[in-house]
């Protein structure tokens, strides 16, 4: 009786055991399947910005960004001057904003108190002039800065 027994509890102990290996199974696939849920969403995410920034007006506003901005701005990094992600927010009149990226100096001059700021915390360097910038071709480089 007592060899039928222990039996007994070998093979509930080895049923339990089962059980808990499957749920440890289970979690472990759910927390991997949550990591590449997440990782997929970040490619999809990537990818679907990289289309966006390669066609239509945002196209030509990259164009232009890299030709006239770059050297000085990152889209998401400051480098001689500040980051660009984000100016629209920042700077509310399209108007004055056009007119500073056409003629920097004379909206320093003006006394706008961000870009004086800007031009303080930047080591008192104007930005370049750009005043043959359309309308248009400002607001590609803003549509592409924006993304």
């Amino acid at each position: 009786m007592n060899k039928e027994l222990g039996y007994v509890w070998e093979g509930t102990f080895l049923v339990v055991v089962v059980i808990i290996g499957m749920w440890v199974v289970q979690v472990l696939g759910n927390i991997g399947a949550s990591i590449d849920e997440q990782a997929d969403a970040e490619v999809a995410k990537t990818e679907k910005k990289a289309v966006v920034q390669l066609t239509g007006n945002s196209a030509k506003g990259k164009a232009l960004f890299d030709e006239k901005c770059a050297t000085c701005h990152g889209v998401d990094k400051e480098l001689t001057g500040p980051a660009l992600r984000g100016i629209q927010d920042r700077v509310k009149d399209k108007k004055l904003l056009h007119d500073w990226i056409r003629n920097s100096p004379a909206v320093l001059k003006a006394g706008n108190p961000y870009f004086q700021g800007l031009y303080e915390k930047y080591g008192k360097v104007s930005m370049s002039v750009f005043p043959s910038l359309t309308d248009e071709e400002i607001d590609n480089i803003l549509l592409y800065i924006g993304m």
